[in-house]
């Protein structure tokens, strides 16, 4: 992800349209702290460890006082004992790009993968001032065969603004949904569960 803010940042086993509902969360990131800190408090005690240079920033908050700065591709924080296989869940975040991200480049928001990377991933694109999210799902663990990178529209998209993004999985229901904002954006009709995910991954 490149480069911008990332707050709250949401992996529940309950489903939904993206509104931020910890009552059964398996991670809930505040990305609370210090100016320059390197310590991502988790409220369920999982740990987040960083690749790159990510850190704590005071400059910019949706909430609270602080976000989470990535300042370049391949950037991110990590937890590798994030367990999410459940038959209903959401993984969300609210994020932030300053200056906004170059034009026609993929941007990784955040996944749930096993340990060679297949599970779910959201991924943002723009061009012009126009915003697709990319959805990749896989529930053999070894390919992207539920969605490939598959493009969604997404409405706009401008530097210096927070937007709410989600992903859901409603195995009743049959299908994954992509939320941008709260609008309904993408969804994937399948009643597969994803491969059992280890690592959670935000940026």
């Amino acid at each position: 992800m490149i480069p911008g803010g990332l707050t709250t940042v949401l992996m529940s086993s309950a489903s939904g349209d993206g509104g931020l509902t910890p009552s059964t969360a398996k991670a809930l990131l505040h990305l609370e702290g210090a100016n320059g800190s390197t310590t991502f408090t988790d409220e369920y005690e999982n740990t987040w460890t960083r690749t790159g240079t990510p850190t704590i920033s005071t400059a910019q908050a949706k909430f609270g006082s602080a976000s989470l700065i990535v300042s370049s591709v391949n950037e991110n924080i990590v937890c590798g004992d994030l367990a999410v296989n459940e038959s209903a869940w959401t993984a969300e975040c609210f994020v932030r790009w300053s200056p906004l991200f170059t034009n026609t480049t993929i941007v990784d928001l955040f996944s749930l993968a096993n340990v060679t990377g297949y599970g779910a991933k959201v991924q943002g694109y723009r061009s012009g001032s126009d915003f697709s999210l990319l959805k990749s799902l896989s529930s053999n663990g070894s390919s992207n065969n539920l969605a490939n990178g598959t493009v969604s529209a997404a409405g706009t998209v401008a530097a210096d603004t927070w937007y709410h993004i989600a992903m859901t999985f409603d195995s009743v229901a049959g299908a994954y949904y992509f939320y941008k904002d709260g609008t309904l954006y993408g969804t994937v009709s399948t009643a597969s569960e994803i491969a059992a995910s280890v690592w959670g991954r935000v940026g």
